[in-house]
């Protein structure tokens, strides 16, 4: 009776552990766009995860585009129309108990006639790759 008693108290401080570690995380992460992505498309993607009835805003420049409510599943994702140059990609979480996290991303867009660093690195060693 001892021991199912020992192991009952345990089960519970388990649980009541991973209860207090869920609450301090309040998990939220942003998954697209990196920071510092470059593209020639006139949108980003933006994509993450977050606990569900978290209520997820984007701005883009300041601007507010939309808000989203992440559902059961904890994912989200949109897309944010962006302009030529830098623009700020703003991802605000607002969680069930009102605490609330920011992430920002810097996303750069250039013309079509623009060549991307990394993509031309890219092409470069794919050419070295085919001639060999």
């Amino acid at each position: 009776m001892k021991r199912i008693a020992g192991i009952a108290a345990l089960s519970l401080c388990i649980v009541i552990f991973l209860f207090i570690i869920a609450d301090a995380k309040e998990a939220f992460v942003l998954n697209r766009p990196k920071d510092g992505f470059e593209t020639i498309e006139s949108y980003v993607v933006v994509s993450g995860e977050a606990i569900a009835d978290t209520s997820v805003e984007i701005s883009v420049n300041g601007e507010k585009k939309e808000t989203i409510k992440v559902g059961a599943s904890g994912l989200f994702v949109t897309q944010a129309d962006i302009e030529m140059g830098k623009n700020v990609i703003t991802v605000k979480a607002v969680f069930p108990s009102g605490q609330e996290e920011i992430v920002s991303r810097s996303v750069y867009r250039h013309d079509k006639d623009t060549q991307i660093k990394g993509l031309n690195s890219i092409i470069q060693a794919l050419k070295l790759f085919i001639l060999q």
